[in-house]
C-alpha cells in the first residue's frame, strides 16, 4: 500500500433552512423553504403544516378540531372568515411566507 496525501483547494459548504421550526410558544413552517412550494395552491400547502389538517371536504382543522383562525400579515381577514377554503385553493402557495401555531 501506498499512502498518498491529497491537498484540496477548496471546500463548499451548503446548509439548508429546516421547513419546520419549534419555539417556546409557536411551531413555525416556512413555505418558501418546501421545494413544492411552486406546484401546490395554498389549501395543498396546509395539507403538509405540522398539527395541520384537511378534511375531505377541504375545511382546515388544527389539532383535529375546526376552530381555526386565519391570519394575514397578523390581522384578521373578512374573506379568510367567510370560506377559507375557497380562497386558499386559489391563492398559490408561493403567496404564503409561514404557517405559524
Amino acid at each position: 500500500m501506498v499512502r498518498s496525501v491529497v491537498q484540496m483547494k477548496s471546500v463548499f459548504i451548503n446548509g439548508v433552512e429546516p421547513i419546520v421550526t419549534r419555539d417556546v410558544d409557536k411551531l413555525s413552517y416556512d413555505v418558501q423553504a418546501d421545494p413544492e412550494v411552486t406546484s401546490l395552491s395554498g389549501l395543498d400547502m396546509f395539507r403538509k403544516v405540522p398539527l395541520q389538517a384537511v378534511d375531505g371536504d377541504d375545511h382546515l382543522l388544527l389539532n383535529g378540531g375546526g376552530n381555526c383562525k386565519i391570519l394575514i400579515n397578523g390581522k384578521e381577514s373578512s374573506m379568510m372568515a367567510r370560506n377559507p377554503s375557497d380562497v386558499l385553493k386559489a391563492m398559490p402557495a408561493t403567496n404564503i411566507g409561514k404557517a405559524e401555531q
